[in-house]
């Protein structure tokens, strides 16, 4: 039927992913979407994949632009009556963009080894930038580097963004758990005639 929705495919039976479509999103990040799905135009629909590419492949878009509060709605698949689309669906997912979050520190916590303004250093963010997630999650793999490199080896962060209701601008929680600090010891080499 023209319009009926794809609830539950019945399991062996086909049916196709023809197109997206992302209500709520501006022009070029609805580009960007539909670039990042084609990879699942002419799969088999399923209900959990969509969800899971959704917060995987397709909410980066707007995590590396700096929309934090960025979500997706509950998708809805559609029978699709086009020619190009016999016995296939449309899947429409809804998209709220939210604002753009700017960088207004890292509050740390646990380090000893590295002063907060080291840790800064290695971070890399500058007050007022936007609060990109790739560029975060950089920063924090330098961070974890510079303990390393102090030996480290086992250094953990743990992340916990403050986002108020009333400005967009982030405060990231960075919570340090140094581990022992390993020295050089012995080298064995096997294998090799001495």
């Amino acid at each position: 039927e023209t319009g009926a929705t794809c609830r539950n495919p019945v399991n062996g039976v086909e049916i196709p992913i023809c197109r997206f479509l992302f209500p709520g999103s501006e022009s070029d990040r609805q580009d960007d979407l539909i670039e990042r799905a084609k990879v699942l135009v002419g799969e088999n629909y399923s209900r959990s994949q969509i969800e899971r590419f959704a917060a995987l492949t397709l909410l980066p878009v707007y995590l590396e632009r700096g929309r934090l509060r960025s979500r997706f709605a509950v998708h809805h698949a559609q029978l699709d009556t086009a020619a190009d689309c016999a016995g296939g669906v449309s899947i429409t997912l809804p998209v709220t963009e939210g604002e753009v979050w700017t960088w207004d520190g890292a509050r740390w916590s646990g380090n000893k080894e590295f002063t907060a303004e080291e840790l800064n250093n290695a971070l890399g963010m500058k007050r007022g930038e936007p609060a990109r997630a790739q560029r975060i999650q950089a920063g924090l793999d330098a961070v974890k580097e510079a303990y390393k490199g102090r030996g480290f080896l086992s250094v953990r962060l743990a992340e916990s963004p403050e986002l108020p209701s009333d400005e967009p601008r982030a405060v990231w929680g960075i919570a340090i758990e140094e581990g022992p600090r390993y020295s050089m010891g012995a080298i064995v080499i096997s294998g090799l005639p001495e």
